[in-house]
């Protein structure tokens, strides 16, 4: 890339830290997405409301 070294030094983050970190992460990630199967709840309720609206 530019030729400079980006990574001096072991770092100051424990391998640990890391894996936490990401985890926490994730989870927070996971917290504000659907599942599939909650996608699919959500259409159902919608295609239901439609058909009573219908009527």
């Amino acid at each position: 890339m530019s030729g400079e070294n980006l990574l001096l030094g072991a770092g100051t983050i424990s391998h640990e830290t890391a894996v936490n970190k990401a985890t926490s992460e994730y989870k927070k990630y996971q917290q504000k997405t659907l599942s599939e199967v909650e996608k699919n709840y959500l259409a159902s309720l919608k295609t239901l409301e439609k058909k009573t609206k219908k009527k």
